[in-house]
């Protein structure tokens, strides 16, 4: 364990840990930042810049980690305050940035956002040098999908002008089914053929089979340098993601009943229904007793009342 000098007061959440590397060390800390602290944020990044100082000052080479849950801090705040840099450029709780990892050596060379092991709404981040890992508990699986453009529009109705299918009067009903069936599925795997692409378990589930497609697509054109296709069909991919959770929220039942909305709305946005905030040694009464408090003046002096006029 390292204390800074003077040691802090303890409402603020930080520890630090000095490890040591051969002649070198590193100091790993670690801070909670609430919701709603007892302090203000000036105050945490204050201490955060002299506690990094201190370290930088007294032990000249030494490395420095330092892993944030942000909440209502900045991320550009902490890095001014600090001087350090900032590693972690993914969400890790739903769409929001919560978690943060600050060094001030590059001394990693790859960041994963992973699942946590304990039940959290938080992903865990993994840090580490050498060969690029794989996520175990991540499952994939393939998945067939339909691409349908207004080229194969175009296609198809250029080369289909006729009748697909004649029915004959004379022949068994079940069998003159399963003929246009066939002659259905002819026309759509010639003009609308099928197409395979892997999803994971990690992928958010607006990211459809075809999300997923257009994704990769999209990657392709800017790593060719094809901008201008690529934010075209950024557009696209946007306006897909859009319409699913349009629809997923216009299901029945879901814009009847909040519970059921709101389960809906934390399933999109990869948010968990806790509840791991909650203060249990606040009550009702002490609300009362503080707001109470805090709304009577203690010198007040009711006025004395004036006579206008004569009874």
């Amino acid at each position: 364990m390292w204390h800074p000098n003077p040691i802090i007061d303890p409402i603020y959440e930080l520890l630090w840990v000095k490890v040591g590397l051969g002649r070198d060390s590193l100091f790993v800390g670690a801070l909670y930042h609430a919701p709603a602290p007892p302090y203000s944020n000036s105050d945490i990044l204050r201490h955060i810049e002299s506690a990094v100082f201190q370290i930088q000052n007294d032990h000249s080479g030494s490395r420095i980690v330092l892993a944030v849950d942000l909440d209502s801090l900045s991320d550009t705040e902490v890095v001014i305050s600090s001087g350090l840099t900032s590693v972690v450029s993914q969400p890790t709780r739903g769409d929001s940035h919560l978690d943060r990892v600050y060094v001030s050596h590059l001394i990693y060379d790859n960041i994963k956002i992973v699942r946590s092991a304990v039940k959290s709404g938080h992903m865990a981040i993994v840090a580490y040098t050498g060969h690029v890992k794989r996520t175990i508990s991540k499952t994939r699986s393939k998945q067939t999908f339909r691409k349908h453009t207004a080229a194969q529009h175009a296609n198809f109705l250029a080369c289909v002008t006729s009748p697909v299918h004649t029915v004959c009067l004379s022949s068994d009903p079940q069998e003159e089914y399963d003929r246009f069936y066939d002659t259905l599925l002819f026309l759509l795997d010639k003009y609308y053929p099928q197409q395979t692409v892997t999803v994971t378990s990690t992928d958010p589930p607006y990211v459809t089979p075809v999300v997923k497609h257009m994704l990769r697509q999209k990657n392709k054109f800017m790593r060719s340098g094809r901008v201008e296709k690529a934010a075209a069909l950024a557009t696209k991919i946007g306006l897909a993601i859009k319409n699913y959770n349009s629809a997923e929220l216009s299901r029945d039942g879901v814009a009847l009943k909040a519970k059921c909305m709101w389960a809906k709305v934390r399933q999109l946005t990869g948010r968990s229904k806790d509840q791991s905030n909650y203060n249990s040694a606040m009550s009702a009464e002490l609300l009362n007793d503080h707001y109470a408090a805090i709304s009577a003046d203690a010198n007040y002096e009711a006025p004395r009342v004036k006579h206008t006029c004569n009874y």
